[in-house]
Parts: structure tokens; sequence; C-alpha cells
């Protein structure tokens, strides 16, 4: 059972700001430097205002242990350990509440943590994690070594001497003896890593990915960490909704505040809870939410997977209406065991899909060129996993290519005018382009024709650039002056988009 504890209207977005919770309180930014600070426990408590900051909050997090309860907040300018019991008799007092200056100018903070003893705090700003002293203002070292923005940074709950970075380069490190900056161990996925949890019962790291993707690394005395699992979020949630399984989602609670989460934090809370602190994507909401754990049981019963039968489907792809047109239309293919023999004898050339060195310069001699027939090329992506490039042409159509440029290309066309942005969907199942004729066509793998065309003159001028967005749901794009952001779904029935 999930139940809304408390709902804030605040006066500007914090979907993308690092939010504060813990299992007696929760706390928001107010009107960009200030803080309010809510009991989780007491309804009837007056809120707590803190201020300090001269520059606009990027982060707060509460400490891990439970008394006293430390707040730390961070602004360009400073970042700041609040005592929040303090604080509140400061204040009842008629006395101004104030914290301690633990860092100052390092930068936008996008990420916070309390180590488990709340003696130190780490700092995330760019690609640097700063280790602070949480009682007085100390820098006691800075860890390099990402060559993208940090995103999340957690000491680890059993060896205080061990910190995980994850970062936008798609990376996480394990940082061993951090006082000390010794040696780290760095493991490479396929998407921007945006988090870092562990497992201490399991001695596990969890870490999720821009791609919807949950990875299970174990962590082993010799830090050399290793795969256990990696869960796919959205085959999980088809797999169930298609066996009818029993999960709390949104739908089941539509008296909830808010319809899809932008930034979050929660705890362990009383009476065998869990309270998760929520911010709206697109509207200034946030919510508190309180999760019953004694419920769990009774979900899994009732999500219990039964038996059902194994339906095998098979899978029709292009290759063209023969090999001898430099450039052929969409076709069923037809001969199968050579296409097979074909895609083997590619896979063994290992052409472009192994790891490139991260220590190495960026490549600067081209390994393969190809000319396509003198027409411009406006646009070009690959897939996630290497393996495919979309390419947007100045004569209106696009080609689909193998990554090792090999073999002809399927061709799509339906544009009147030059392509000027293609992308690629997250489970590279769909892609779309979009043109200077002020139009937007969704395509899908195995159909030569577009499941969705946006335009028909919804624009006043060309669509310069276009994406997926928020793990596939909407579509983000961009004409002239004006950003649109459109909710679609596609049905092989009829076209259909809502706005």
């Amino acid at each position: 059972m999930i139940t809304q504890r408390l709902s804030l209207t605040c006066d500007r977005l914090l979907s993308h700001l690092q939010l504060a919770c813990c299992r007696s309180h929760c706390g928001i930014p107010l009107h960009g430097k200030e803080m309010l600070i809510y009991s989780n426990v007491d309804k009837e408590q007056e809120s707590l205002l803190l201020s300090g900051h001269h520059g606009e909050i990027s982060a707060m997090t509460f400490g891990k242990r439970s008394s006293p309860v430390l707040l730390c907040s961070a602004s360009a300018d400073y970042i700041i350990v609040w005592d929040i019991e303090l604080c509140q008799k400061r204040t009842k007092e008629g006395k101004v509440a104030a914290g301690t200056v633990i860092g100052t100018l390092l930068g936008e903070v996008i990420h916070l943590s309390f180590c488990f003893s709340d003696e130190r705090v780490v700092a995330c700003s760019g690609a640097t994690a700063y280790i602070l002293n949480s009682k007085r203002q100390e820098v006691i070292s800075n860890l390099t070594g990402h060559v993208g923005p940090l995103t999340s940074a957690e000491f680890c709950p059993w060896d205080k001497d061990i910190l995980v970075t994850a970062s936008e380069d798609r990376t996480f490190k394990v940082f061993v003896e951090v006082s000390y900056v010794q040696p780290t161990y760095l493991n490479s996925l396929a998407s921007p890593l945006l988090s870092v949890f562990f497992l201490e019962e399991n001695r596990h790291i969890i870490t999720g990915s821009t791609d919807g993707q949950v990875w299970c690394f174990s962590l082993p005395d010799d830090h050399k960490c290793h795969l256990v699992t990696k869960m796919d979020l959205q085959k999980m949630e088809k797999r169930y909704q298609m066996h009818q399984e029993t999960v709390s989602c949104h739908a089941d609670y539509p008296n909830l505040s808010i319809t899809m989460a932008g930034s979050w934090s929660f705890s362990d809370g009383c009476n065998n809870s869990m309270v998760f602190l929520v911010s709206s994507l697109f509207t200034p909401c946030v919510v508190l939410l309180k999760l019953s754990l004694c419920d769990l049981p009774r979900i899994l019963a009732g999500g219990e997977i039964k038996e059902q039968p194994l339906v095998f489907h098979s899978k029709v792809k292009s290759s063209g209406y023969s090999s001898s047109p430099r450039r052929v239309m969409f076709s069923p293919k037809t001969t199968v065991q050579k296409s097979r023999s074909t895609t083997k004898a590619h896979k063994n050339t290992g052409l472009l899909l192994r790891d490139y060195p991260a220590d190495s310069a960026a490549p600067t001699v081209p390994r393969i060129h190809l000319s396509i027939a003198n027409k411009p090329v406006h646009c070009l992506q690959y897939t996630g996993d290497g393996k495919q490039i979309l390419c947007g042409l100045g004569d209106n159509s696009v080609l689909l290519y193998k990554s090792s440029l090999t073999g002809n290309p399927a061709v799509y066309t339906g544009h009147d005018k030059p392509v000027s942005s293609v992308s690629w969907s997250l489970n590279r199942q769909s892609w779309l382009s979009a043109s200077e004729d002020q139009t937007l066509r969704i395509w899908t793998h195995g159909s030569p024709e577009p499941a969705i065309i946006i335009g028909d003159s919804m624009f006043s001028k060309p669509i310069r650039s276009a994406q997926f967005y928020y793990l596939d749901k909407f579509l983000l794009l961009a004409s002239g002056h004006s950003l649109y952001l459109y909710l679609y779904n596609v049905d092989i029935t009829h076209d259909d988009i809502k706005r």
C-alpha cells in the first residue's frame, strides 16, 4: 500500500535536483537559496526554514545516523552541514539557525552523500569527487579519473575506506582507501550511469543507466567487480503486464499528486515501511510517499508467475530486391541460409564492436570511406550497441547500414525535403527521422512505412533536431525558436498521437 503523506507546490521545477529524505525528515529548496525541512513523523510540526547560501542550492542529503540528524546542502559558493535539532532549538528561541561551512567554491555540486559514521561527506562536482570533513572546513582528498561529469558517489557500508563513483562517461570506479587516493577499479557499461547503491547483505553494487538497465556487481575483497545480473526495466514491465501479475504502479493509486517522477530520495521508515520524496518531472510539485512493506508478501504472492505456453515467432528482416543496385528499397529476406552465413562472417571480423582503449588518443585515420552517390549526409547516429547506423541524406531519404558499412543499405523514403535529424530508440526497435519539410516520422523494424507521421502544418519552421526522451516515452524536437514535447503511442492498427 502506497500512501501520500505530504504534497508541496514549489516555486520552481525540482525534477533534476537531489532532494533530501531520511526516516524522520525531508527537505526541499525554497526560492533557490533557502530550504524547508518537514517532519515525516509529526504532520503538525512547523516546517524549519534554513538560509545561508548565496547561490542556487543544487543538492541536499541527510546523514546516515538517526541522532544527531545532519543535513548537508550545496551551492556553487558553499557546502554547509546543519544540525537539524540544534537549528530547531535556535529557531524556537528566536535566534537565526546556522550551519557549518565545510567547503567553498567547489563548482556546481550535483550530488552529496555522507559516510555511515557521518564524519565525511562526498561532493560530486564536474568530474571530481571531493571528500570533505563534516565537522570543519577541510578537503580530505580529491578523487579524479573520470572523463565525464559525475552523477553519484556513495561510501561502502561495510568498508569505510571504499567509495564508488558513477559518471556520464559510462563507467563506475571503486576507490580504495579514499583518504589516500589509492589505485581504482573501473568498469565500463553501455550507457551513462545515474546512481549507485550498495546491498550490504550480499556485498553487491547496484548501478542504473540512462537506457533503463539496472546492473548488479559483486564487490569481493580484491575489489575486482564481477557482473552478477542485469535487469531491463522496460522488459520487466512488459513481462509483468503479459503475465497479468500484481505490480504496484501509479495506475493503482490515482489519487497521487504526480504522474511521472523526476528526482527522488528514499529511506527506511517507521513500522516496517519506507518513505520516498519524489519530485514531478514536468510540474513544480513534490510529494512524500510511504510504502508499507507489510503488503509486499501479498503483492508477491499475487504476482506469482504461472506456467505459460511457449510461443515462437518468426522474424522477417529487410535486405533489398537484389544486389545489383547501389541503393535498394525495403524487401523481405528470402535467402535465410545465405544471410546467416554472411552475418556470421561479419561477426568474425569484430569490426567496430570491440571496446576502444580508454587510455588511447582519439582515432584520426579513416578505416572505411564510403561515398553515397554524391549526396550530402546531413545527420547520422549509431545504435546503442554499435551494430547499425542511420544516415539522413540531402535527397530526402534515410539509409540504414550495418556499422561495418558493407552490403546494401535499407532505404526509407517519404520526406519531401532534406532529412535534418535521425534518432534511435533505446530498445533499437524503432527510430525517427525529422526533415526540413516540417514533419517527423517514426519507423519500426519490419515495416517500410512509418508508424506515425507528425506534421500537417503543426510546425511553422523546419525541424532541426529530434530525439526520443525519458526511456522512449516522449518525443522531444526543436522547430524554430520552440521546443516541443509529445507523448506518443505506436499502434499497429492505426496512428495515434497525444500531445
